[in-house]
């Protein structure tokens, strides 16, 4: 599968290079290019209502305050902790967004890369590198593969809320094999309530909204009514801007959507 057009047709390959990619928040969407004889380099330039479109990951009204401060001139440094804290947050877990939205920009203009060798590996790695993009190149055909560079951490706990016993089983699994802890596996908001009830409250919850009794947003008022310290990440299929700004309001600490993907991973790892 050919994710980059400029990797197609009559490649020559002589070398192996580092593709470094950087994201940024500007008022007019752009995509520059720097390449030589050993790296390309690729500086994306999206806009905020881009961004927010291209994934829901982080709550939408830090997401969107801080993106307003960037576009209206502020630098770095004059973002006060928090905001910087969510900057950062919200581009960790955005870039696979970003990076797809790089591939779709760039069939518009002509780029011209370093040649490579058959067998080279390219490493992209987006601003806040969390996530990296890792492409082999074989008999001209450019195979993707997600990778995460992570600091070795101990495990977090987690718990699972969902339904779906399927769901519960693929995640319980994914979370185990990726470091973390997972103490329980629930399939409603009743069950998670007495588990809380019982047991040391883990870390994280993975807490899915639409479900038989209790739905999440409800539980997630409860959590907070707790005044438990565990951070609560909606897992949904729902997209609608009236369900983000009601998990916002009540205090979700992050949005994703179904199905499980390494951009669930890099929010877990970094929440």
């Amino acid at each position: 599968m050919q994710f980059f057009d400029f990797f197609a047709q009559s490649l020559i390959y002589t070398a192996s290079m580092l593709l470094n990619a950087e994201c940024q928040l500007v008022k007019t969407e752009q995509l520059s290019h720097m390449p030589s004889d050993a790296s390309l380099h690729i500086m994306l330039g999206i806009t905020g209502d881009v961004y927010g479109h291209a994934v829901l990951s982080f709550t939408e009204a830090t997401a969107l305050k801080t993106a307003s401060a960037m576009m209206g001139g502020m630098s770095l440094s004059q973002l006060d902790e928090i905001s910087l804290s969510a900057l950062k947050e919200f581009l960790n877990v955005a870039a696979g967004g970003a990076a797809t939205r790089m591939y779709e920009i760039q069939k518009k203009i002509d780029l011209t890369p370093p040649t490579l060798i058959s067998g080279s590996s390219i490493y992209m790695q987006m601003a806040y590198p969390l996530v990296s993009f890792l492409f082999q190149i074989k008999d001209k055909d450019i195979n993707l593969r997600l990778s995460l560079s992570l600091q070795e951490t101990k495990a977090r706990t987690i718990l699972i809320v969902d339904d779906s016993s399927l769901l519960r089983r693929t995640a319980q699994d994914v979370l185990t094999k990726a470091g973390f802890d997972v103490v329980a596996a629930l399939s409603s908001g009743e069950e998670c309530l007495d588990y809380l009830s019982s047991h040391p409250a883990p870390e994280i919850i993975l807490l899915d909204i639409v479900m038989p009794g209790m739905d999440g947003i409800e539980v997630l008022k409860e959590i907070r009514s707790r005044q438990l310290k565990t951070k609560v990440v909606i897992f949904t299929s729902i997209a609608d801007r009236e369900t983000v700004q009601k998990a916002t309001a009540v205090g979700v600490d992050g949005y994703m959507l179904k199905p499980i993907s390494e951009g669930l991973l890099v929010l877990l790892k970094n929440i």
